[in-house]
């Protein structure tokens, strides 16, 4: 919810800026929740390596966004980057919802099996 609440609604630099402090507050309230769910849905041994990609690919996507969206805003219009984020952060929350969904699944289910084995 905090990610889907942080979505910037282009409608002039007064409230891009606002919308902008207001997304960072949210973002951080959900990136410890984010990370939580993603360590509990692998094992122990895996989890330093899911980690760094994590990480990794959170920083490189941060990094060819801002490419992209200086070339956006210089070349197409100053209000395209927000649109384009609208429509990546929809999908990424749904894709986020999906994945965890299926990984809590496949936990679950891993887990009867182990109960069952103990039996």
């Amino acid at each position: 919810m905090c990610q889907l609440i942080s979505i910037p609604f282009p409608q002039g630099i007064f409230i891009i800026t606002v919308s902008f402090f207001m997304r960072n507050g949210l973002m951080n309230m959900a990136m410890p929740l984010i990370q939580n769910l993603s360590m509990e849905m692998i094992e122990d041994k895996d989890r330093t390596n899911m980690s760094s990609l994590m990480s990794l690919s959170g920083n490189i996507s941060r990094a060819i966004g801002i490419a992209i969206g200086g070339f956006l805003m210089q070349n197409v219009s100053y209000t395209a980057p927000y649109y384009f984020t609208v429509l990546f952060y929809i999908i990424a929350v749904a894709l986020f919802v999906y994945i965890y969904k299926q990984g809590a699944k496949i936990k679950k289910e891993s887990l009867c099996i182990n109960l069952i084995n103990k039996d």
